[in-house]
């Protein structure tokens, strides 16, 4: 579990939809961020 920093702030001025979509960008940019190209459990699955 995250927490943006002032999130509501910015989701009152501009709007919910373009703070849904910021959500939407912060969610997949820590996505990519930590995703995992190989891993033990990943391994035994594959195997």
């Amino acid at each position: 579990m995250i927490d943006v920093d002032h999130f509501k702030r910015y989701n009152d001025a501009i709007g919910h939809l373009k703070g849904d979509a910021c959500l939407a960008a912060v969610a997949a940019t820590l996505a990519e961020a930590v995703r995992v190209t190989s891993s033990p459990v990943t391994a035994e699955r594959n195997s």
